[in-house]
């Protein structure tokens, strides 16, 4: 990316064409899907579904056909769990001995510690503008109809089909390019670079899909009569969008902001290309990368790692389920 005072054109090249791809594909699904439309008609009536259930060979068939399919979805997982928690693993097909250790020294060791720390803050402020963002243009794309409706909501949607390196290598060369030399924004002074708010604002823009679109479902299923009434009535909108709207979309928001968290949290591509630059401000997946690039380091403790976001993206989605009574995959959380 960097090297011999001057930055790479090949990868800026590189980046620009797989941005290139990514919008034209966004864009082509994006036309195909509005082509369609979908609605549900019934006749009057109690409603009484018909429920087809399979026979007994049927269903044998569907277990031992998803069953083989389900464990090698996860068996990345389970590797990273037994890895955690084994003594060693290295020449044998299962790890031999069983020890807690490494989880000890990732919550005890400071130096590791501190890693953690960096991924939280990093995410918790990302969400604070992830929400922000959420709220107002999910608000402009629901309520105000117009030329600049679509292109809002397409511009909000398009950072989760861009490749997370693309938008590592545009902050990376915006930065760089706008900053002074030795500003601790700017990613070329290696040593006075501080990432914190390169990546707070990558994680914003990565994980604000997630988030916009579970507040703009809850905008669709807030009738817009309601705030009319309340401007008629005399009250601002302002006032209109705090005291009523807000309420009623809050378990949106919150599961929004819930699922942006956690995501924020497992970064890698910008975490990996930001955050390397400075190990000591680096989030959890630099600490991961360098752990495992390093022969001085313990694998055991990225597996540690590993674990902690498993563990902290099935709370949070559990959370989620209860709360919001939706319902998420548990399967490919890493």
């Amino acid at each position: 990316i960097y090297g011999l005072g001057e930055r790479s054109p090949e990868i800026a090249a590189l980046s620009i064409i797989m941005l290139i791809l990514a919008v034209i594909a966004f864009l082509g699904i994006r036309k195909y899907v509005s082509l369609r439309q979908y609605a549900m008609l019934s006749k009057g009536g109690r409603w009484k579904p018909r429920i087809s259930k399979p026979k007994p060979w049927q269903a044998l068939l569907i277990y031992l056909t998803l069953l083989p399919v389900l464990l090698l979805t996860i068996f990345p997982q389970i590797g990273v769990i037994m890895l955690a928690f084994s003594e060693r693993w290295t020449t044998t097909v299962l790890p031999q001995g069983f020890t807690i250790d490494y989880i000890k020294e990732m919550l005890l060791n400071p130096d590791v510690r501190r890693f953690i720390v960096n991924s939280l803050s990093y995410s918790g402020a990302a969400v604070i503008l992830i929400i922000l963002l959420s709220i107002t243009s999910s608000y402009a794309t629901s309520r105000f109809k117009g030329i600049l409706s679509p292109i809002l909501e397409s511009m909000v949607i398009l950072p989760i089909a861009v490749p997370g390196i693309v938008v590592a290598m545009g902050y990376f060369y915006f930065f760089s390019a706008v900053t002074p030399e030795n500003s601790p924004l700017n990613p070329t002074s290696l040593y006075g670079f501080n990432p914190a708010l390169v990546l707070i604002l990558a994680y914003s823009i990565r994980r604000l899909p997630f988030a916009a679109r579970s507040v703009y479902a809850g905008l669709q299923q807030v009738h817009i009569s309601l705030e009319e009434s309340s401007i008629n009535l005399g009250a601002s909108r302002w006032k209109t969008v705090t005291g009523i709207l807000m309420p009623l979309i809050s378990l949106n928001v919150f599961g929004g902001a819930m699922l942006s968290f956690v995501y924020s949290m497992s970064e890698t591509s910008v975490g990996i290309t930001l955050g390397s630059i400075n190990m000591d401000q680096a989030p959890i997946t630099a600490f991961m990368k360098e752990v495992l690039m390093s022969a001085a380091g313990s694998i055991n403790i990225a597996a540690a790692l590993g674990v902690l976001l498993i563990v902290v993206q099935i709370t949070a989605i559990v959370v989620v389920n209860i709360i919001t009574k939706q319902r998420y995959s548990f399967i490919g959380l890493t």
